[in-house]
């Protein structure tokens, strides 16, 4: 099964989203990539189940499954993932045979950092928040995965109380 470690952290104000978004563009040499998703969460009785759908030049949509414990900081994310050429039929199926637990929609500015996915995300409904993926090599440990993704926010000066623990859907239901 694929792995990611991955961090979330709830950015206090647009000032620091701006001053990571500099920081990335002048790291990164790119002006990041603009991406609109809606991802829409089913019931399931383990793990996370999303649909996202992707609004770009070339929308794409995917079935998203993966597991992961819900504690702040760096955490191991083990996923499965399938393009869907029909993600409203999917939908459709989906919601007759699971039901929906409600959807989730963002506006993500992405960024590669080496073989680490930076988020800067605008999420309807919560504010600004940063995701770090650290995309796991076949090779690598669990720990060597910790290591980058603490290197990295440390380089990004992220505050340990920024930190969240669950996902946006999660958060969400909670308000």
């Amino acid at each position: 099964m694929p792995q990611n470690i991955e961090i979330k952290a709830r950015i206090p104000d647009n000032s620091t989203f701006e001053a990571l978004k500099s920081y990335l563009v002048r790291k990164t040499q790119t002006s990041g990539k603009v991406i609109s998703q809606r991802d829409t969460f089913f019931v399931t009785p383990k793990g996370r189940l999303k649909l996202r759908e992707e609004i770009v030049d070339h929308p794409e949509s995917t079935l998203i499954y993966y597991e992961r414990t819900d504690q702040p900081g760096p955490k191991q994310s083990d996923f499965f993932k399938t393009s869907v050429p029909d993600p409203e039929g999917m939908k459709v199926v989906l919601k007759n045979t699971l039901g929906i637990r409600g959807e989730v929609s963002k506006e993500r500015l992405l960024f590669m950092v080496a073989q680490t996915r930076v988020h800067l995300d605008k999420v309807a409904g919560l504010g600004i928040y940063m995701e770090l993926e650290v995309l796991m090599e076949a090779k690598q440990t669990k720990e060597e995965g910790v290591e980058i993704a603490e290197a990295l926010m440390t380089e990004l000066k992220i505050d340990k109380d920024w930190l969240e623990s669950k996902a946006y859907i999660d958060i969400l239901e909670a308000k």
